[in-house]
């Protein structure tokens, strides 16, 4: 066997079916990580015989991935059990040993060179794990050991790493997330979301906002853009974010723990405490890996009203645990929980006439957002292929309070003049259970597939009201109160195909059905009149999202592909207003309709994908063309709640390139989105903004990126990191009347620090340049009429963080 340096454990190492052709070394080294569902660093790969002999028939990883090897002059090593690195031996070759191997450190928040050529990526999103070289797919994957040098601990942190990925900052745990300028609005409501948000294999949200979970000790996070349908279902017209956590490892005990702090001109200080730590409980047969987190935002927003500074400031706190277990030599289960709370004091927003970082309201505004999830995965081969059932538990609950003592909203809900702040308060709970089956094929043959089975059963109840404390009085009124639930059941079959016409030309084709039952109950009352409007209503959907792909491979590194997809989201109810409201119904020519229809998304694009100079330089470059028909939209009616309308058509034609440069201990990185949207046709009787593009969304951004890692000095590494992020202009929503422009700034960072084997220092500087801005959000429903509302970014910040591994 070639070179094999066996992990403490392997002699429980479970036994799996493996099919390598023979092939250049690079691709069966790919085709057997795809296999074996692991990583594989393969730097030295280039410099091993050129080709393998391939595998054939049922051994463990290590037996398979030493026949592959078998003559190549290259051996490997095993960093962790679902972690090899190929590494080249010095002739003759040397005998494998039986003893366990040398240590290999982990330097903090790394496993392998980041500065190396840039590596081939293994993603799982596509449900049965593929290389982004062969997919026909817009497709980024972000190294949770890259995320955690550079501290993007948020969705958010990653635009600058995929173009066209954008979150919008209402503020923490109120965020939707824009993907390829594809938004529907910057308000929240019913409409159910244009990006699905996965943890694993855990949906996280139906029509709720990104619940902000912290990405600590993440393998990855995968950026898919574009509609994707088929393997995902509603709510991911637009594309997805999946986010990878890292396995408990089996063989060895690990931690980390990592400490923060910074302070932000004109605010309060932040601070973050996060750890980690992996206990093999039986080693290479069950092991259990916990995170927690602890965080602090302080606030740099005023309420000169209420007197109070820094009024927003945020606190997080969270954690994870997993469990996994090698049943038997094909089986394994892996059982997960997730807890975060996160509750914010106040809002963000200003107000343009009293400066860049102040505003004046009668009460603040708060914000909960919690979030919990069980999940229990069982894995393993079966005669078709490989089958994988996940069963989830999610439970969110979103509490948000607005200043509702504007005269205009009174108006609609009381007939007399109120003295004293009003409030408006809305409690969500969503609580839901899924699951999802998926078999696919084994092997290396020329038709690979995939066939998989969704389900979810969940109930959204929301509790919201308007309540008036008069002067001098301490008891709230309440003039408006709400209860709705909604019951929500989706069944759903899919499966995709993809068949190697020849050795360099490959056809895909998917689709997936599903039916959506919705079951709407809601009760409006108004207590100091005694009237209420009830409602009830029933609504089933029945959508088909089929997609269908072509991609030439020039070499192993280079590749062209067609690809044409669908997404589409289902419908819904109105029930929010005043009692009295009118809503219309079917061939009805006013907003709000009672009813609100699904809408759909065809996406055409052509994407070129290529690694070249010695696999130092990657890029990444696609042309498409969406087209979005009915388009959902959350808009806002004169008394401030929130409705859905289908608003009309629209479309957007774009350029998204990426680029990764790597030599030596310099990285470069650029992501570009140059796009065109517009709404082409609208549908409502109110002033729509035609042809004038779609909330949120600018008609270019950047993000530029420079990593540097310099050699070692007694021991240390001084790494230096630097980004800068632009965004251009764009409106709020398609109402002319509550619409304003905003982007159009650039915002930057650096990172300079030391690392060793075991530990990590840095400074950094967040917001170099002190840039105000005004970014892709609103303040108050209220008041979006008649003030004109800033969202500033956080002002300059400065910070120390200090990570230890052991």
């Amino acid at each position: 066997m070639a070179g094999v340096l066996p992990v403490a454990g392997a002699q429980a190492a479970p036994r799996r079916v493996f099919d390598v052709r023979p092939q250049p070394l690079t691709r069966a080294l790919l085709d057997f990580a795809l296999q074996a569902n692991i990583s594989i660093g393969a730097d030295d790969a280039a410099r091993c015989g050129p080709a393998s002999r391939g595998v054939k028939g049922q051994m463990t990883m290590s037996q398979a991935l030493g026949r592959i090897l078998a003559g190549t002059g290259c051996g490997f090593r095993m960093v962790d059990p679902t972690t090899a690195r190929i590494v080249r031996q010095a002739p003759p070759a040397p005998p494998a040993v039986a003893h366990a191997p040398p240590t290999v450190v982990r330097p903090p928040g790394r496993e392998t060179d980041l500065v190396s050529p840039v590596p081939e990526v293994v993603v799982t999103a596509t449900r049965r794990g593929a290389a982004t070289l062969r997919l026909p797919d817009a497709i980024r994957a972000i190294s949770g050991e890259r995320m955690a040098m550079e501290r993007d601990d948020g969705i958010g942190d990653l635009a600058g790493w995929t173009a066209g990925l954008t979150v919008t900052n209402l503020g923490p745990g109120s965020d939707k997330i824009i993907i390829r300028g594809l938004s529907d609005s910057g308000l929240t409501g019913h409409a159910q979301s244009t990006v699905g948000i996965y943890l694993d294999d855990t949906r996280l949200t139906y029509n709720t906002p990104d619940p902000d979970l912290r990405l600590t000790d993440i393998e990855r996070v995968e950026v898919l853009q574009g509609p994707q349908g088929t393997l995902y279902g509603s709510g991911s017209i637009a594309g997805l974010v999946h986010i990878v956590t890292r396995e408990p490892n089996l063989s060895k005990y690990e931690g980390e723990i990592s400490v923060t702090g910074a302070g932000t001109v004109g605010g309060d200080p932040s601070a973050v405490v996060e750890g980690v730590v992996n206990a093999p409980l039986l080693p290479g047969q069950l092991a259990v890996r916990a995170v927690a987190y602890r965080e602090h935002d302080g606030g740099y927003i005023d309420d000169t009203s209420l007197g109070k500074a820094n009024a927003n400031a945020t606190d997080r706190t969270g954690f994870r645990l997993a469990v996994k277990a090698n049943l038997n030599s094909d089986w394994s289960a892996d059982f997960g929980v997730v807890g975060q709370a996160l509750a914010s004091a106040d809002s963000q927003y200003t107000v343009a006439r009293l400066g860049a970082y102040a505003r004046n309201i009668a009460l603040q505004e708060p914000h909960s957002n919690d979030f919990a999830e069980a999940h229990l995965t069982v894995e393993g081969d079966i005669a078709p292929g490989q089958f994988r059932n996940t069963i989830s538990v999610v439970r969110h609950d979103i509490d948000t309070r607005y200043d509702a003592s504007s005269a205009a909203t009174l108006s609609q809900f009381v007939s007399s003049a109120v003295t004293g702040p009003a409030a408006y308060q809305d409690d969500e709970q969503i609580e839901a259970v899924v699951d999802e089956a998926t078999l696919a094929s084994a092997g290396s043959s020329p038709l690979q597939w995939l066939l998989g089975g969704f389900f979810s059963t969940g109930r959204q109840r929301l509790d919201s009201a308007i309540t008036t404390t008069p002067l001098g009085s301490h008891t709230p009124t309440p003039v408006y109160v709400e209860h709705r639930t909604d019951r929500i059941d989706e069944l759903a079959l899919y499966g995709e195909a993809t068949y190697d016409i020849t050795s360099k030309l490959a056809i895909s084709a998917g689709a997936r059905g599903s039916l959506t039952n919705i079951a709407t109950r809601s009760m409006v009352t108004a207590p100091l009149t005694g009237e209420s409007a009830p409602f009830h209503g029933r609504m089933s959907t029945v959508k088909w999202e089929p997609k269908l792909s072509l991609r030439y491979q020039f070499s192993d590194r280079s590749m062209i592909y067609l690809l044409a997809s669908e997404g589409a989201r289902g419908g819904g109810f109105n029930t929010s207003g005043p009692v009295g409201e009118s809503f219309s119904g079917p061939g009805g020519s006013s907003e709000p309709f009672r009813r609100f229809n699904g809408d759909e998304l065809w996406n055409m694009e052509v994407g070129v994908k290529t690694r070249t100079l010695g696999d130092h330089l990657d890029v990444r470059a696609a042309v498409f063309y969406a087209v979005w028909s009915n388009i959902q939209s959350d808009e806002l009616l004169p008394s401030g709640l929130p409705y859905t309308a289908n608003i009309g058509d629209g479309r957007n034609v774009g350029l998204e390139t990426e680029f990764a440069y790597s030599i030596g201990g310099l990285e470069l990185r650029l992501a570009s989105l140059l796009d065109e949207p517009e709404l082409n046709h609208n549908s409502t009787p109110f002033p729509a903004l035609l042809h004038s593009g779609l909330p949120g969304v600018p008609r270019g951004s950047v993000g530029a990126s420079a990593h540097y890692e310099a050699p070692p000095v007694g021991g240390l590494r001084p790494f230096f990191e630097a980004d800068v992020d632009y965004v251009g202009q764009s409106r709020l929503t398609f109402d002319a009347r509550t619409t304003r422009r905003m982007g159009d700034y650039t915002v930057g960072r650096v990172t300079a620090g030391l690392a060793s084997d075991r530990w990590r220092a840095s400074a950094f500087v967040d917001n170099v340049f002190g840039v105000v801005g005004d970014t892709f959000a609103y303040g108050n429903p209220f008041t979006l009429r008649h003030e004109h509302q800033i969202t500033p970014l956080r002002p300059r910040t400065f910070g120390l963080q200090f990570t230890r591994s052991f």
